[in-house]
């Protein structure tokens, strides 16, 4: 199975190129629902923003990561609504771009969030952006250029004192989804390798972590881009690592959520923070927002079945609209038809 996979990706990787308004690699889904978009839409343009980016805070700092990551996801709903928003959102990273926004990490006190994640989640959150304006022809081949710049020292960034798993996880996501955006078919091998790897932990267990809250952390990350490689024609949900797969460990751990309710956990990834209960359709870190998304992925498998369960159980004590901020994307627009 891993032998057709890879043929099918290296044949994907020697098609022509296409043209800049029709990349060859897909990243922005299809069908959304226009009533979850509007829940989170607003058209922001070029704004100030920081050099320096912190770790998650509230209330969010102005200017700094989380509130771009805020402002940027706003757009994008407005983009799936089907408004015009390039002039915007070409504006916007163009001024991100131009004046070194977010270059700086500053851990400040031991502990708490990372600046360097934050820095992950700014790269998922343009690389929607970018696939979107690309898909509108509206970037030049110059101010692509100005961007992937920008970007590349946000990746490098993000790459520094990533010790937990979700930290890795999102660094591998985050250049799975960049190199999508911009058609890099050799980066987007790279970072498809990458993702198969990390699944490797599924070989002797199902699950990434053996604390709820951090396996709910992994599968932020790990469920957005299976549904990316999925576009793509890279079903890797159903393939087993050793004992299990994918859809197995989704299966488990909605099941653990289920049991484990909103009863208040901490987390290995972050051991300093408070319990928190992850029960909630919005949030930073607790939060399960990638209902959706898996929703999307798989219908009638074990994963699939147990992910509906788990948004029924859900929707008993939170009605909200999924929205996780470190996801990247507002998650009940961009993938709420399923």
């Amino acid at each position: 199975m891993l032998r057709t996979l890879a043929l099918s990706i290296a044949l994907m990787f020697t098609m022509p190129l296409s043209s800049a308004a029709e990349p060859a690699i897909k990243l922005w889904p299809r069908g959304t629902i226009s009533a979850q978009c509007a829940n989170h839409s607003r058209e922001y343009g070029a704004e100030p923003m920081n050099q320096v980016v912190f770790g998650h805070k509230w209330p969010h700092v102005k200017g700094g990561g989380i509130e771009f990551i805020d402002h940027s996801v706003a757009l994008l709903n407005a983009a799936a609504r089907g408004r015009n928003v390039s002039p915007n959102m070409k504006a916007r990273l163009l001024a991100a771009a131009r004046g070194g926004a977010f270059t700086k990490p500053d851990w400040e006190d031991a502990g708490g969030s990372s600046p360097t994640f934050v820095s992950a989640v700014i790269v998922k959150t343009v690389s929607f952006s970018v696939a979107h304006l690309r898909l509108k022809g509206a970037l030049t081949a110059e101010e692509t250029m100005e961007v992937q710049a920008w970007v590349k020292k946000l990746s490098t960034n993000m790459k520094k004192r990533a010790n937990s798993k979700d930290h890795k996880a999102a660094n591998i996501v985050a250049q799975l989804l960049w190199t999508a955006a911009i058609d890099d078919k050799s980066g987007f091998s790279k970072a498809y390798k990458n993702y198969s790897s990390f699944l490797r932990a599924l070989r002797s267990k199902p699950f990434f972590s053996d604390d709820v809250r951090n396996n709910n952390e992994v599968m932020h990350h790990l469920v957005l881009g299976a549904a990316v490689l999925r576009m793509n024609g890279i079903d890797l949900t159903q393939q087993r690592i050793g004992k299990h797969s994918l859809d197995d460990a989704v299966a488990y751990h909605a099941q653990k959520v289920i049991e484990n309710g909103t009863t208040k956990v901490k987390t290995s990834g972050d051991p300093k923070d408070d319990a928190r209960s992850i029960f909630r359709a919005e949030g930073w870190g607790t939060h399960l927002a990638w209902i959706p998304i898996y929703k999307a992925v798989a219908k009638s498998t074990p994963g699939g079945v147990k992910t509906r369960e788990l948004e029924k159980a859900l929707r008993r004590v939170d009605g909200r609209n999924f929205w996780g901020i470190q996801i990247g994307i507002h998650s009940g627009c961009m993938f709420g038809r399923s």
